[in-house]
């Protein structure tokens, strides 16, 4: 090992923060520790959240997302909305954007009779924006000359925001 400088040794002794340390080393722990609890604190709760919409064989989805926010994350492992069609896989996962009302128009889903939204968030602090959506559900039955779409009682308008 080298043998310090005189110059830097000077240096370091009258930097304040070793003197604090030399004083009360003690304190320098707490305010370490303290951090680490603080960084463990700030991890919010994991959301992972469902929902399964579905009508009778013979009718259709439509499903307009006004509101989606997911932040990025690399590969949308983090946090994203993923919705699936007829239950055989995701069709599309959103992260790293904010599509807002008003804005761009708005994502549509189209699906026969079943529908899955998934809301996933692990928790991990930092992210620009909450993870969640706005949207609406409608029931459209493509046979019936008269009623081409009714709008789901069920689920009329749902929303939900997290974070």
């Amino acid at each position: 090992m080298e043998p310090i400088d005189t110059d830097v040794a000077g240096m370091l002794e009258d930097n304040k923060l070793m003197r604090a340390i030399k004083e009360d080393p003690k304190s320098i722990e707490e305010i370490l520790s303290r951090k680490r609890r603080d960084d463990e604190d700030s991890k919010e709760e994991e959301v992972d959240c469902s929902w399964n919409i579905k009508t009778e064989e013979s009718l259709y989805l439509l499903v307009t997302f006004h509101n989606l926010s997911a932040p990025f994350t690399v590969d949308c492992e983090g946090a994203y909305i993923e919705v699936e069609r007829e239950n055989n896989g995701f069709d599309a996962r959103w992260c790293g954007n904010r599509v807002l009302q008003g804005g761009t128009s708005p994502h549509v889903i189209f699906a026969k009779s079943e529908v899955r939204i998934t809301v996933f968030d692990d928790g991990n602090g930092g992210k620009t924006f909450p993870t969640g959506f706005s949207a609406d559900v409608e029931v459209i039955d493509l046979f019936d000359g008269e009623h081409q779409h009714v709008r789901s009682e069920a689920y009329s308008n749902v929303k939900k925001l997290v974070g």
